[in-house]
């Protein structure tokens, strides 16, 4: 039902615009020729006349008020404008009415006619009147009025005949592209409510398998820690040396297994924020101390600044702030060679505290830059090759930066260097 009202009313709006493109198409042209030749025959009587009253005037101002008896002269000057004698030419008189002198033969109707003015030192002592058959511009405005019509009307019939087999070949792709759209959004919520649920075990299973291995993974540090430490009797070095090598694997995957479960946390919005007043030194020093020794073992140089205008401290996270800079500091440490330099520079840029990591290291181009910020992505290369990691620190520091209303900057070169900027606001608002 709403289909026939719907193409009842597209037939009548097809009648309207019909009958409206028909009347424009033969009404517009004839009216645009009349006007055009009109204004243009119009102008070339004003432009002869006044050529004919100027040398009238130059005449008259020699001549004085004998110049309306020099009927010798005038046809002389009024053949200056009109040469051809193409025009009835009329010379009159002050107030228009008594004619002086008349040249060329009548005009049949429709005619032209235009008066100019014969002005000598301001006054006005008569007047020229030309006048020229409009009947050419008549013919040929009926002529275009013929045509137009004809145009209107065909336009006219083609709107009305159009066929409405057409119409209902639209109507009814309509219908089925509609159908199909709605069948194609339905698919669509159906995989990203399996790609959600997908998420969701993946997540889960993460937690769980993470909270679990944490236990195991704590006896296995704790015990390879007195084993490398000889605290219960002296061991021989080849045991030394495999007890220092469960113990870096155990804390290497022990750190992978918080790094999930903060990647579970943060895929679930379960990272709650725990505001505090926090000092910008202390978790800046605190963070760079962890990093120091990595650094030195590197012969590393390592350097810290604070602007003069820090505030004391801010209101914020500690521990996602501390989580934050250990990430870009543990990157700028690795993947910076021996003998390089990294820097942690912190300010105050208006109500923004700004930390920025600044490394020589081997840097990135913009492809890998956006690698590095996707979940486990690392950069494959020769220079990373023997460097081990996650993934998951640049997301994790990402996430955290936007759950404190911060903003992140990665400014870095192929073999030029990295320098990351943080800014976060002075006062967190949840």
């Amino acid at each position: 039902m709403s289909s026939i009202v719907g193409l009842e009313r597209i037939s009548r709006l097809l009648r309207i615009l019909a009958v409206g493109t028909g009347l424009l198409t033969a009404l517009l042209p004839p009216l645009m020729v009349a006007y055009e030749g009109y204004n243009s025959a119009r102008a070339n009587l004003q432009f002869r006349s006044h050529v004919i009253s100027t040398q009238i005037a130059s005449f008259a101002n020699i001549q004085g008020s004998t110049w309306t008896y020099s009927f010798h002269r005038l046809p002389e000057l009024i053949s200056i404008g009109d040469p051809e004698k193409s025009f009835r030419s009329l010379v009159l008189g002050k107030n228009r009415e008594t004619e002086i002198f008349a040249q060329g033969a009548l005009q049949s109707e429709p005619a032209l006619r235009v008066y100019e003015p014969i002005s000598v030192r301001g006054e006005i002592i008569g007047f020229v009147s030309l006048s020229g058959s409009a009947r050419t511009l008549f013919y040929k405005v009926l002529y275009v009025a013929l045509v137009s019509a004809g145009l209107g009307f065909l336009v006219f019939i083609v709107f009305i005949k159009m066929p409405f087999r057409l119409l209902m070949n639209t109507m009814q792709a309509l219908d089925k592209s509609q159908k199909d759209l709605a069948s194609e959004v339905m698919q669509k919520d159906l995989e990203a409510s399996r790609a959600n649920e997908a998420t969701e075990i993946k997540s889960n299973f993460l937690a769980n398998m993470s909270h679990e291995m944490r236990t195991p993974l704590n006896a296995i540090i704790g015990f390879s820690d007195i084993m490398r430490s000889q605290m219960f009797g002296s061991l021989s070095d080849s045991y030394v040396i495999y007890a220092n090598d469960i113990y870096r694997s155990g804390t290497h995957l022990l750190g992978l297994v918080n790094s999930l479960l903060d990647l579970a946390k943060i895929e679930h919005n379960s990272f709650e924020i725990s505001v505090e007043s926090v000092s910008l030194r202390t978790v800046s020093l605190e963070s760079f101390d962890l990093l120091r020794e990595q650094a030195k073992a590197k012969h590393q140089e390592f350097t810290t600044a604070f602007s003069k205008d820090l505030p004391e401290t801010i209101i914020s996270d500690r521990r996602k702030i501390h989580q934050i800079l250990i990430n870009l500091l543990s990157n700028a440490v690795k993947y910076t060679p021996e003998y390089g330099k990294i820097s942690l520079h912190v300010s105050l840029d208006q109500k923004w505290v700004q930390w920025v990591v600044k490394d020589s290291g081997m840097g990135m181009t913009e492809d890998e830059i956006k690698l590095a910020m996707e979940p486990f992505g690392q950069i494959k290369n020769a220079m990373t090759a023997n460097i081990t990691g996650t993934g998951l620190g640049l997301p994790i520091v990402a996430s955290f930066i936007q759950q404190l209303s911060g903003e992140m900057h990665i400014a870095s070169r192929q073999n030029g260097g990295t320098e990351v900027t943080i800014r976060l606001p002075a006062v967190h608002s949840a």
